[in-house]
């Protein structure tokens, strides 16, 4: 056996046997409790102490967190590929989108457009109406009914205050 604490073999050699003794069960047998009483001191010796043991179950349970943790978010996380699909995705969309607004913007001001020249033509049909009835060509009776959309008058909201006195015998923080 050596002298260093941590070189010797955790086996122990095993002693020759002498010429001339048969028993070799015997001998075998003792061999094997003495083996087994080396080893067992052996593992005592190398026993690691409460606060390192502690340490190692720590450690072992943060890298066992760790792993977890890791396993959990690879699932949320994305790619390079896979978030310039997306990017790719949103820019289509928002190109539609603006597409969609520039044509309803066209339409709103053929609409606009339309809708002057049919005012101006009837502003202009209203005027040879006007000056038909001056010249009394066209007897128009004049009728209080009122024709097309017709929209209720607002009624007057009237606001009304409530004073209510504070009770004497409560105090109101403030």
């Amino acid at each position: 056996m050596s002298s260093g604490g941590k070189d010797d073999s955790k086996v122990r050699k095993i002693s020759f046997i002498s010429e001339g003794v048969t028993d070799l069960e015997s001998q075998k047998a003792r061999e094997q409790a003495s083996q087994n009483k080396y080893e067992d001191e052996q593992k005592r010796k190398e026993r690691k102490s409460l606060r390192a043991q502690l340490r190692s179950n720590a450690i072992s349970k943060q890298k066992q967190y760790n792993a977890l943790v890791k396993e959990r978010d690879s699932f949320n996380r994305l790619s390079s590929s896979e978030l310039k699909f997306f990017q790719d995705i949103q820019k289509n969309e928002e190109a539609k989108e603006k597409e969609i607004e520039e044509q309803l913007e066209k339409g709103i001001s053929k609409f606009e457009f339309k809708k002057a020249i049919m005012l101006q033509n009837r502003s202009e049909e209203s005027e040879i109406v006007k000056s038909l009835k001056s010249s009394s060509i066209i007897g128009v009776k004049k009728s209080n009914q009122k024709l097309g959309i017709v929209k209720n008058s607002k009624k007057a909201r009237k606001s009304i205050k409530i004073k209510v006195p504070a009770r004497p015998d409560t105090e109101y923080e403030k």
